[in-house]
């Protein structure tokens, strides 16, 4: 039973028990191990009805229940979807019942009563796979759940009319067709792109959460080379104040300057009539801090520079490339960059950029070039550009082909026989227009063509290992808690991939109907509330980027060869920032870990 509010469940749970019901409350404000326990009881049956507050509504399985009811109906489509979606999963293996409380007696109770019956019904007609993807399904058939719900319980009168028309056409069929529509559109994604690719489409988002922590990164390495000072400021901690002798003209031209690293904070300075600039990818105040760098460092780097890594024991070189790719007949150009790492072996490999948090400076000099390191490098960086291009290509060739469909269309669907009664007269325009249409997809193909310049290499740098080597203990934790966390989010109803070895930043690609979960794994041998656990600095920029979709789930007592899921993190630089030491290694304390995971968790 889901209700909205803490103290409504224990009141639920109450009035149970006085019926000669067994209940339990399940609620954020119990710690983890307590709402552990009460889920473990009723999955194993001790108890009839578990009350939950939408503490419960995502990351649990219930499907030892069969019956779901909603004491309350949430105004987010989204929180109906995790509800309904507890028991209708993978394990299920009774029919579900569901039952929404609705007071009837009212336009507005029975506007809404029919909208949720609707649901139900056309779930029912699919197996309950609907509630997998409920808000794709409402914005497809023009359900605005929220807009209806606010108008029908406002004081607008015309609104609430209008809200109540709105919701009393929407059918069964049309929820059913919908859902249908989105199962196909998941399916096909799922066929034609892989996780990493597939995320790659959330590109603009992406770069609006990595703003503040490369730039972040990059400000404090640019103030520790003495190129400029960076200083905190009154207005935030994600505005700064910039100065040098003289600054390059895209950050103003003077001896200082104000930025911003998010947009948040950007949109705050706008409010206060501050001169403030927006420091991010793609900004021009961006771009001039890099060119100012690339003219004071580039010589040395070209030449070789060196640093150290904490995290691995054995020393390798880092190759930095840039490229420019060309599209629109050479009208659009797009700055293309890689990074290469080249091991002892002489083996290339790509690597992401956040691989450069987890470097810090060293005394030891660079070293010369290795000329077959050299060129392992390049022919990888060739490789990278090359799939680059074949990517970036095919992604405008089925473009194109859609183009060519519609178009193709055209010249028929402007010229029925109803408007245009005419035979000869209808033949002609036909083929004015298809002649039109031959020329405008001359154009588009010409247009669509992706180019790439060969890789020029701009940096290289010799990275010595100062790493520890991990213990029997350190290696064994690992492959234990692992196979834990993966069998756990498999038995919860997720789709769970390994990519620990893909050069992500994470270990686990969870996936369950439209959530999806970044998830890194640490696990320890004896204790996790005394030794804490370590990330690095790549991890942690991922996980600064990623933030609520990033999980750190910490195992412990692997000692006993099955460990036990300590604790589970949400957006943890975000739970720990307070905690976090050191610099490339980061340190999370146990008593953080123990102190964050006797708090609430959960998404809300």
């Amino acid at each position: 039973m889901f209700t909205e509010y803490a103290d409504t469940a224990e009141w639920i749970t109450t009035r149970l028990a006085a019926e000669g019901y067994s209940a339990r409350t399940y609620s954020g404000r119990q710690n983890h191990a307590e709402r552990d326990t009460v889920r473990a009881a009723f999955m194993r049956g001790d108890f009839q009805v578990i009350v939950t507050t939408d503490a419960g509504n995502e990351g649990i399985d219930l499907q030892a229940a069969h019956v779901l009811v909603n004491y309350d109906i949430p105004w987010s489509l989204v929180r109906l979807e995790q509800r309904m979606g507890r028991i209708h999963r993978v394990g299920q293996t009774r029919d579900v019942e569901l039952f929404n409380l609705v007071a009837v007696d009212t336009r507005e109770g029975e506007t809404l009563h029919k909208l949720l019956d609707n649901f139900v019904n056309a779930a029912n007609e699919l197996n309950g796979q609907l509630f997998d993807s409920l808000s794709l399904v409402a914005e497809l058939t023009g359900v605005d759940y929220e807009k209806w719900l606010t108008a029908l319980y406002g004081n607008d009168e015309d609104r609430k009319a209008e809200a109540l028309r709105a919701a009393r056409r929407v059918t069964s069929t049309q929820l059913k067709t919908a859902a249908q529509t989105a199962r196909a559109q998941e399916a096909r994604l799922a066929e034609q792109v892989r996780v990493v690719e597939a995320m790659s489409l959330l590109h603009q988002d992406y770069l609006e959460r990595i703003n503040p922590a490369i730039v972040d990164a990059y400000l404090a390495r640019l103030d520790a080379s003495g190129l400029l000072q960076v200083r905190p400021t009154a207005m935030g901690d994600e505005v700064r104040l910039l100065t040098a002798t003289r600054l390059p003209d895209g950050l103003g031209g003077q001896p200082a300057a104000l930025v911003a690293v998010s947009g948040d904070a950007l949109k705050d300075a706008a409010m206060a009539d501050t001169r403030v600039l927006p420091l991010g990818p793609g900004d021009p105040a961006f771009a001039a801090l890099i060119d100012l760098a690339e003219d004071q460092f580039e010589p040395d780097l070209f030449r070789g520079g060196a640093a150290q890594d904490p995290t691995t024991i054995t020393p390798y070189d880092l190759y930095a490339y840039r490229g420019e790719l060309t599209e629109a007949g050479g009208r659009r150009r797009t700055q293309w960059a890689a990074l290469v790492r080249v091991d002892a072996t002489g083996k290339a490999t790509l690597v992401r950029w956040e691989t450069l948090a987890n470097l810090t400076p060293t005394s030891d000099p660079g070293k010369p070039p290795h000329p077959a390191r050299d060129l392992a490098a390049d022919d990888e960086a060739r490789r990278a550009a090359e799939r680059a291009k074949t990517d970036s290509q095919t992604a405008r060739n089925s473009w194109f082909a859609d183009a060519r469909r519609d178009l193709s269309n055209l010249p028929t669907d402007l010229t029925p026989a109803t408007s245009f009664p005419n035979r000869e007269e209808r033949i002609h325009l036909r083929s004015t227009l298809k002649a039109k249409t031959e020329d405008r997809l001359a154009e588009l193909q010409r247009l669509s063509v992706v180019d790439i310049t060969t890789p020029r290499l701009v940096a290289r740098i010799h990275v010595t290992a100062a790493g520890v080597p991990a213990t029997v203990e350190e290696k064994d934790s690992e492959a234990i808690s692992m196979r834990l966390v993966a069998n756990t989010l498999t038995t919860e109803g997720w789709v769970v991939g390994d990519v620990h070895h893909d050069n992500v930043g994470y270990d686990l690609y969870a996936r369950r109907g439209r959530e999806h979960r970044l998830v890194e794994v640490k696990g320890v041998w004896g204790s996790a509330s005394s030794t804490g656990v370590k990330l690095t600095g790549n991890e942690v920029l991922i996980a600064t980027q990623h933030s609520k979709d990033y999980w750190l789930y910490v195992v412990d007592g692997c000692s006993d060869g099955k460990g036990r899921v300590f604790g589970t993190y949400r957006d943890p630089v975000r739970v720990f920032a307070p905690d976090i030491t050191a610099d490339a290694v980061f340190r999370v304390p146990g008593s953080s870990l123990a102190r964050a995971a006797n708090k609430e968790n959960d998404p809300v």
